[in-house]
């Protein structure tokens, strides 16, 4: 079915029969920025589980938080708890530009990152702005990749 082994459907079945795993699992991600290719599985197999259904941006980078998001009753952490507990949850996908759009200005922004420029912007409203590195910063970020590979 192209899912990654822990979205099976005998998976998630044999964490349900395991104590230690079935007091912690309350939801089921429905709806995920990062993973939108198995959204839809993931909506089928949720209809036959016991579970809260929950939708997240999976984001990595500041503009994507909030693209995929839970709604529930009330405000506190307590309140979400219970939501959970109570599969009162209800995802809210993300209805923006397409992963794919996103993804693709991801690696755009890492290719020019090698090629010595950094993208960034002052907030979520303001566009993004891109500068080539000083030659000092671009040493810096060598000598910490060397370290890095130095102690692997």
């Amino acid at each position: 079915n192209g899912l990654p082994n822990s979205l099976s459907m005998e998976a998630v079945l044999g964490a349900l029969t395991n104590p230690f795993a079935k007091g912690p699992l309350k939801g089921i991600e429905t709806h995920n920025m990062g993973t939108q290719n198995f959204d839809r599985i993931a909506q089928k197999l949720a209809v036959f589980l016991p579970f809260a259904k929950i939708a997240s941006s999976d984001a990595h980078i500041y503009w994507a938080v909030g693209a995929g998001r839970t709604e529930f009753p009330g405000r506190t952490a307590q309140d979400l708890r219970n939501a959970l507990e109570n599969n009162t949850t209800v995802p809210i996908p993300y209805e923006g530009e397409s992963s794919a759009i996103a993804v693709l200005s991801w690696m755009r922004r890492i290719t020019m990152r090698k090629f010595g420029f950094a993208s960034d912007a002052s907030s979520r409203n303001s566009p993004i702005n891109t500068k080539q590195l000083s030659d000092s910063m671009i040493q810096k970020v060598q000598k910490r990749g060397r370290k890095k590979q130095g102690s692997r």
